[in-house]
Order: C-alpha cells, then structure tokens, then sequence
C-alpha cells in the first residue's frame, strides 16, 4: 500500500461536552435555518473588546475573535503551577470559561467534559503548569464539528482558547436521509497528495453507512460562520480498510459542505 499524507481539514469548537440544561429551545428564537453568526463591524469590536478586557484583566489570558467570541490564542503562554491535583486545576479552568460566559457560551460547567488534564513535567524550565483539554460541544445530543476547548492552569494566570456555539436552530425534520447522503457522494472525485497527487472515486462499498451520524458543521465563510446540520459520512478507500475521510452534507439541502482527511504520508 503507498504511503498517505496528512491533510486535515478542521474547523475552529471546542469542547463544551452536552448541552447546557439553559439552553433555549428550538422556539426560543427565530428558527431560520442555517443559523449564523456575522463578523462584527470594526466600531462594534472595539465597544465590544473595551468591555472584555475589562471582564479578562489580568487574570486571563484569551483572545476576541471576529465574531465577539473567545478566539485561539496561538502562542501559548506557559507558567508555574503549584497545584498538584487535577481536579483543582479543572476547576479552575472551568471557573474562567464561566466567568467569560459571555464570550465562551459557557454558562454550565456541568456541561464540560474532560478529554484531558495533564501537568507539565518537560525540560521546559520554570514550567509546571496544567493543560486541560476538553470534549467538543454537544448539542442536542449532536457533536459540534469544531476544535476543543483548551485551558493553560498557571498560579499567575489561566489561559482560556476556544467557545462553544448557543441558539443553534436544528429543524425538526431532514430532507436529505443517510441513504440519499451517500447517494449523493457516490462518484465523488477525491483529490489528495502523498509525495505526489493522487486522486480516489468514491464508490458505494466506500461508504460506511452504519457508522454515518448527524453533527453540527460551523461552515467559515467571508464574513459569517453558518452552523449546519450534516451527515457525516466516514469514507474507506475498500471494505475492511480503516476511514480515509470524512464527507459532511447538509441534511436540509444536500449540500457536501466539507471534507475532512484522515490520514498521514
């Protein structure tokens, strides 16, 4: 078999485990379908970031992005940490989401599930801090297709990348089922590179439908980000063989929104 490269397609979420028992019901606002959320204008940003400095000070290191959100940090800033167990050190990364409610969408830590917690123990020195990572979003039992929320526990800092999504409108009914989802994919050209370009046509013995399942899909645009409801499809290059990608289509409208690959050169 030749060698497989690595390029993967992911989104900004994060890690907000289940839905929060306040989250608004579908009523709750307007049900226009996809829901989205727009870029602030520059005047709004800057009312809008004088508040969340204020709200951040010192104690927390965290970023607004375009949308008024908690964005990635980039270059994590790492620190000293004199606590010793995990469990404090979870709290105290939930307690700065929940304090930032505002602009992470946090307003149940019970919400949040840890993937991990881990304190640092390198050659790094000067460095003991904690990195939590947690689980994506779920809403309504649906997996918000996005990165994890990730904290950094140091004794003169927490560092807090990432937000969960609220008011996500999920339309009662699909016009597209998982059958016509791989309908629709079947005959599907795949262009890829490992050392040099290749190319793979989905078939339908690709296709792993018992594996199929709804998630949510924040589709990034020029100036706004849509949250879709999707299938998504895990594809295998023939039966047996482990999933290669992941196809996400609209349930409402068809529409094959993204692809993410799975495997490394």
């Amino acid at each position: 078999m030749k060698p497989f490269c690595l390029i993967v397609i992911l989104l900004t979420v994060v890690s907000c485990g289940k839905e929060s028992p306040s989250s608004p019901a579908q009523g709750d606002f307007n049900g226009a379908y996809p829901t989205t959320l727009q870029k602030l204008s520059s005047s709004d940003y800057d009312s809008l970031f004088v508040v969340f400095s204020q709200k951040k000070g010192t104690k927390y290191l965290a970023t607004l992005d375009e949308f008024g959100l908690l964005g990635h940090v980039g270059l994590l800033t790492r620190g000293k940490s004199s606590i010793s167990d995990a469990n404090e050190a979870i709290s105290a990364a939930k307690s700065a989401l929940l304090e930032l409610s505002g602009f992470s969408n946090v307003i149940d830590t019970s919400s949040l599930h840890v993937q991990s917690a881990r304190r640092y123990t390198g050659p790094m020195p000067n460095v003991s801090d904690w990195k939590i990572w947690f689980e994506k979003q779920t809403y309504q039992g649906m997996v918000v297709w996005t990165d994890a929320i990730l904290a950094i526990v140091a004794d003169d800092f927490v560092l807090v990348d990432g937000h969960c999504y609220k008011n996500i409108f999920v339309p009662h009914e699909n016009n597209i089922n998982k059958e016509r989802a791989r309908e629709i994919i079947v005959g599907t050209k795949i262009d890829y590179y490992c050392w040099f370009s290749e190319s793979f046509i989905v078939a339908d013995s690709s296709i792993n439908l018992d594996k199929t399942e709804q998630c949510i899909y924040p589709l990034a645009k020029d100036n706004s980000i849509e949250l879709r409801v999707v299938w998504k499809i895990p594809i295998c290059m023939y039966p047996g063989d482990p999933e290669r990608w992941y196809f996400f289509v609209d349930v409402q409208t068809g529409e094959t929104v993204g692809i993410q690959q799975l495997f490394i050169c």
